[in-house]
């Protein structure tokens, strides 16, 4: 005879134990109010095995995959990689007697070249991602950096230099930040498209930089020789 016993007094009934063994009398005639869980035990060691409909929850295969994710990058993030190695500074020019020595760089990520006007005569052209160096007598002297379009304005540079020293130069234009709306056709209708960026706000110019900033645009540049004025 078999017997059948639920835990539950609740509609939906989810845990239930069978036995393959009769039940003691003793075992029934138990009062309704005492935890019939100690059934349990009773059924373990003395009426065989027990089994039960309770099934054992497991996550969904694409949750342990993510979770198995971010226990290797957590453990990654731990690993002592040691102190972090700046890359080697370049070796300078040293500038001739009666000269100065004048790096002029590019900032990253500008796709066009620029054409760099030395007191109105074409000195180099500054490919992307380059930077030059120039050699100057002491005094004043006028810089540009020309773009190939035309209509971009530039500013010209006054920098007065004295012999034997270095100067670093970098050329950029000045940003702000600003909300562009386009418009996009979404279905049936056509939607207005937000889009934050960065816009020029005046025109490209001269900037002077130290020689530890220059070093790091160093590391991330090419060097290109000047057209004319070679240290």
């Amino acid at each position: 005879m078999a017997c059948s016993t639920c835990l539950c007094r609740q509609p939906g009934c989810c845990l239930t134990l069978r036995s393959t063994r009769p039940v003691p009398a003793g075992v029934l005639g138990r009062e309704a109010g005492q935890p019939i869980i100690g059934l349990a035990p009773q059924a373990s060691c003395r009426h065989g095995r027990v089994t039960s409909n309770v099934r054992a929850h497991q996550l969904p295969m694409h949750i342990r995959g993510v979770a198995l994710l971010l226990i290797v990058a957590l453990c990654g993030c731990a690993i002592d990689r040691g102190p972090l190695k700046l890359p080697d500074p370049i070796p300078l020019i040293t500038p001739e007697t009666g000269k100065a020595v004048v790096y002029l760089l590019r900032v990253p990520h500008e796709s066009f070249d620029i054409v760099v006007q030395l007191n109105g005569v074409k000195t180099a052209t500054l490919p992307k991602e380059t930077f030059t160096a120039i050699a100057l007598a002491p005094g004043r002297h006028e810089l540009l950096a020309i773009h190939p379009n035309a209509s971009v304005h530039s500013a010209a540079a006054l920098i007065t230099v004295a012999a034997g020293e270095r100067r670093f130069l970098y050329t950029s234009v000045p940003t702000k930040g600003e909300v562009r709306a386009t418009f996009a056709p979404i279905g049936t209708a056509i939607v207005p498209v937000f889009t934050p960026g960065p816009v020029n706000a005046g025109a490209r110019r001269w900037v002077e930089a130290s020689e530890f900033d220059a070093q790091g645009l160093f590391s991330v540049l090419r060097p290109v020789g000047a057209e004319a004025n070679a240290p």
